[in-house]
């Protein structure tokens, strides 16, 4: 019952964010990766923080702010470890060829379990940078 609770706010967040991302890309592909990494936080701003979709997009802008460089770091490094051995096997297999296509579907298939990958990164992400703005609020507050 509590996924039914957020799934309205869930897919608006969503809406807002993909749109907020292509609408980045439009324009030029840096600024979409900027969006896309600036947002990378909203989805556990709405589900854990119990947030409206604007305010979850709000927050994650606000708090990516000085991780934008370690976000995209370990985007980048995920990215390269999950699809250099694809294309490193692919560049030597013919791509005709029956083994190809069995090869792409697995691979396709574990891409997307390893795909969560991107999201406990980000998680892992977000929980230090939450605990780092705490102790500098309560610091500032003493």
């Amino acid at each position: 019952m509590l996924g039914v609770k957020y799934w309205k706010s869930y897919i608006v967040l969503s809406v807002f964010v993909g749109l907020a991302v292509m609408f980045g890309f439009i324009l030029l592909v840096i600024l979409g990766v900027v969006f896309a990494i600036r947002l990378a936080f909203s989805d556990f701003y709405l589900l854990l923080g119990q947030e409206t979709p604007t305010e979850a997009m709000r927050s994650s802008w606000e708090i990516t702010k000085d991780y934008l460089w370690v976000i995209l770091g370990g985007y980048v490094v995920i990215t390269i470890a999950l699809y250099a051995p694809y294309f490193l096997v692919t560049s030597l297999i013919d791509k005709s060829s029956i083994i190809y296509w069995v090869l792409d579907t697995a691979s396709n298939i574990a891409y997307s379990v390893l795909g969560a990958i991107y999201t406990i990164f980000a998680f892992r992400v977000y929980e230090f940078a939450r605990m780092q703005h705490n102790k500098s609020f309560e610091s500032n507050a003493n």
